[in-house]
């Protein structure tokens, strides 16, 4: 694929990120203009949408890896990228049995929680090896009393952000297995933020800059899943129904960030 064809991809990208989160977002600020839609097609269209950028994004990122030297950091954090993101896939697909072939809510806790949990642990290595790559190529991390400072600072912001809504959910009388679930995915969703503020201030120095497309896109992929698990904890747990809709659109916008970030990646690799 040659540099403009890859430019045109990430707009198609970002237009069918917007398009099909959209009647989602709509749904949530007008529920009663989609009185007369059987709600199992909402239900068909994230479920797909869901699919289509989770599959998508992690080939994208396996050819991502493929672009790089074997053995270093960056092959390996595209790598695992793709694991994660086809561990999201994987997950999304036995949910697809309910969503789609029943055409009713999946259960949860279910099948697709093992692969989800599977999936944070290398999408977190691999924004790791991102911040080692970067490293290594002698961009300036800081001292390490400004790592420390910066992690303490996004660790704080995210408890003060997250305890008010999450204190409530780990209140609840929801079954044990519910309740450590919907409060481990925000905890991991934390864990992710960490390397990603390292990433989003290296690349703030190029303002503009081609390689800014990729983490900006990337960034904004981890902070919608991290928003997405804090909805779903709402909305499964305290059962606030009007979160439903919320939920799908971010994680849509989350795994089409996630192969926007690959694809800008690739536009980077054909120049």
């Amino acid at each position: 694929m040659t540099a403009p064809s890859t430019r045109r991809g990430e707009f198609a990208c970002i237009s069918a990120i917007g398009l099909l989160a959209l009647p989602f977002v709509a749904r949530t600020a007008a529920p009663g203009l989609f009185g007369g839609i059987d709600p199992r097609a909402f239900l068909l269209l994230a479920c797909l949408a869901k699919l289509a950028f989770e599959g998508w994004g992690a080939f994208l990122a396996h050819r991502c890896a493929a672009g790089f030297e074997p053995g270093t950091n960056v092959r390996r954090a595209w790598r695992l990228l793709s694991l994660g993101l086809l561990g999201f896939f994987l997950a999304q697909l036995a949910l697809a049995r309910y969503q789609i072939v029943l055409g009713t809510q999946s259960p949860f806790p279910s099948l697709a929680d093992v692969f989800f949990l599977a999936a944070y642990p290398l999408l977190i290595v691999a924004l790791a090896c991102f911040v080692k790559a970067y490293e290594d190529a002698g961009f300036p991390m800081g001292t390490a009393s400004e790592r420390w400072t910066l992690i303490g600072l996004v660790t704080g912001l995210c408890l003060l952000l997250g305890y008010p809504i999450l204190a409530p959910v780990a209140r609840t009388e929801a079954p044990l297995l519910e309740k450590v679930l919907n409060l481990a995915y925000p905890l991991l969703d934390l864990a992710m933020l960490v390397p990603t503020a390292f990433l989003l201030r290296v690349t703030l120095r190029f303002r503009g800059g081609n390689v800014q497309r990729v983490w900006m896109a990337l960034l904004i992929g981890v902070l919608a899943l991290a928003g997405g698990d804090i909805a779903f904890a709402c909305f499964s747990t305290l059962e606030v129904a009007q979160l439903e809709s919320v939920v799908d659109a971010l994680f849509i916008v989350s795994y089409g960030c996630f192969a926007l970030g690959a694809l800008a990646q690739e536009d980077l690799l054909n120049r």
